[in-house]
């Protein structure tokens, strides 16, 4: 359903950083959705669902990660913007709430990306230090170039 220009919409969605230490150092999961866009793994929260579960059912649904094979570092934060339609433009009807969670991958050699949710057909690992470049949405790309140092400094505080 469209809304008019007048009618905003505010949703939350919610998603993680999944890291790994890998072949170009800290790598980080980036995922096309409806290869169109691309973006961290994320999505709305379901009613009654618990921001950090959401992110965790996103991570399974669109990488094809089970959650016991992720471990939770911490929360990034939250940032808003508008979401994007199926040809990858902003959809001003719709503001989202997006919250970000950080997770190291376990048994990294083992695990397979095979995403769940067939509008997000493509998965892939990315160096952290490119990964905002290849996202699409300006926000996404700020969201991230904004909490590098506290990325990197938590992860390697653990690691």
């Amino acid at each position: 359903m469209q809304n008019s220009k007048s009618e905003v919409v505010y949703t939350k969605s919610s998603g993680g950083l999944i890291l790994r230490n890998g072949i170009k150092g800290l790598e980080c999961i980036i995922v096309s959705q409806c290869g169109t866009s691309f973006s961290l793994p994320k999505g709305h929260i379901e009613r009654d669902e618990e921001s950090i579960d959401a992110a965790l059912r996103e991570v399974e649904e669109e990488v094809g990660i089970c959650p016991v094979n992720i471990e939770y570092l911490g929360k990034i934060g939250s940032y808003q913007r508008f979401a994007l339609n199926s040809k990858g433009e902003e959809d001003y009807s719709e503001l989202k709430t997006i919250t970000i969670y950080l997770f190291n991958l376990l048994n990294s050699e083992k695990i397979f990306l095979k995403p769940k949710d067939p509008q997000n057909p493509y998965v892939f690992w990315l160096s952290l230090k490119e990964a905002p470049n290849k996202l699409t949405h300006p926000a996404d790309r700020g969201f991230l170039r904004n909490n590098m140092v506290k990325i990197i400094e938590t992860y390697c505080r653990i690691y």
